[in-house]
């Protein structure tokens, strides 16, 4: 699917997604070409538990990365389980 949406961007297709799947993320990561015009969008909440809205270029310049978080506890409480 990836593959896909990388492949009709880059033929001047816009495309809105959204994801919880920190995989498909990493994957449009590994396929995005230089020239390739991608930007990441992130809500989180600040110490105040106001909303907190970031925007990059890349999923590093992200301030909130929620999904990361969530991914690591999931894996967390996958190896609790299976122990």
């Amino acid at each position: 699917m990836a593959q896909v949406l990388v492949d009709l961007s880059s033929i001047g297709v816009q495309i809105f997604l959204k994801t919880h799947s920190l995989f498909l993320i990493k994957e449009f990561e590994i396929l995005r070409e230089v020239n390739t015009k991608i930007k990441y969008f992130s809500l989180g909440f600040d110490v105040e538990n106001n909303v907190r809205f970031s925007q990059s270029g890349d999923i590093e310049g992200l301030d909130d990365l929620v999904i990361l978080d969530e991914n690591l506890n999931q894996s967390d409480r996958f190896m609790n389980k299976i122990d």
